[in-house]
């Protein structure tokens, strides 16, 4: 049976020079990148695995796993190249069941993953481990309290977007865009997106 894999915050030339490992991975693999999160819920009924590139900022990666813990038969994998930012890393942690490959270039660690995935069970490469030591403990308490649609607009203020954007792409009315917007704001004890990301900055 072909996996169905959803490719979420690469670029289509990082996508390119991933699919080789992930074929490795998954032999048989129909592969498909997503841009944006719009119909995701949707998009994870007829896909059964969900890559993630972990260099995205927390606020980009956090609605997206909020919203594969109400559908569990889909199968999360998260990767990168590069550093992964501690608050990225303190979110990625949050999920037991999800699978830390973060050494694209080291056999023992895809080798591990392989195995794995075949098996159906949870792998955490070892950097994980060296990175969680270094993990700052000054918590996102504020961040910790919104909803899922409050999450979304936080990452829509930290693109530079609008409600008008979040309703688009949630499919809400603008006022209830606007509404999960003053949330977020208000529970961050700030007045504007500006202040926001200043805060995060």
């Amino acid at each position: 049976m072909k996996n169905n894999i959803l490719i979420y915050g690469f670029t289509g030339h990082q996508t390119v020079l991933l699919s080789p490992l992930i074929r490795r991975i998954w032999t048989e693999a129909n592969l498909h990148r997503i841009d944006s999160l719009r119909n995701i819920e949707t998009l994870m009924q007829t896909n059964n695995v969900l890559f993630c590139n972990g260099e995205n900022a927390f606020y980009e990666l956090a609605p997206i796993l909020r919203t594969t813990e109400v559908n569990r038969r889909i199968q999360v994998v998260c990767t990168a190249w590069n550093a992964i930012s501690p608050e990225t890393l303190r979110y990625l942690l949050k999920y037991p069941s999800l699978m830390l490959l973060f050494d694209m270039e080291d056999e023992t660690e895809i080798t591990a993953c392989c195995s794995a995935v075949q098996a159906g069970r949870t792998f955490r490469t070892a950097n994980t481990f060296r990175e969680q030591n270094r993990i700052s403990t000054e918590p996102r308490e504020a961040y910790d309290r919104l909803s899922l649609f409050e999450q979304y607009a936080v990452m829509f203020m930290m693109r530079g977007l609008t409600p008008k954007d979040l309703a688009n792409d949630r499919g809400i009315a603008i006022s209830t865009a606007k509404t999960f917007w003053q949330r977020a704001l208000k529970k961050h004890n700030v007045h504007s997106a500006i202040e926001l990301v200043r805060l995060y900055g």
